[in-house]
């Protein structure tokens, strides 16, 4: 098969980034880019071919896979809180019993700790 220069790369991407998402299916934020970018950029690599190469479709089946299983894990997580205790209120109300935070100071921490992520400020 002959490719173009641009295809390759875009192959050797879209395997970089489904490897990635499989990879971190357990990461919510990094599955979900690179699995959509692992689809989209494998797809986009077949230019006006019928069909995709090798690496470029075990990308798109990586990239997919773990877009499938973050979905699925995060779903499944959700469910089981709902089911188990009522809701996320409930949850943390449960996770207060557990630990010697209030809900509030939990709350509070979480928001903390994002905000020092998203924006550095502890760096």
């Amino acid at each position: 098969m002959d490719n173009q220069p641009n295809s390759r790369w875009m192959e050797t991407a879209s395997l970089v980034c489904g490897i990635l998402a499989f990879a971190g299916c357990t990461c919510f934020y990094p599955s979900l880019i690179f699995g959509a970018l692992a689809i989209i950029i494998g797809l986009l690599s077949r230019g006006g071919l019928r069909r995709l190469s090798n690496k470029a479709t075990v990308g798109v089946a990586l990239g997919g896979t773990g877009l499938g299983l973050t979905v699925a894990l995060y779903a499944t997580t959700a469910i089981i809180i709902i089911f188990s205790y009522g809701g996320i209120s409930e949850f943390m109300e449960a996770y207060d019993d557990m630990s010697d935070m209030t809900v509030h100071e939990i709350y509070d921490d979480v928001y903390d700790h994002l905000d020092s992520q998203l924006f550095n400020l502890d760096h």
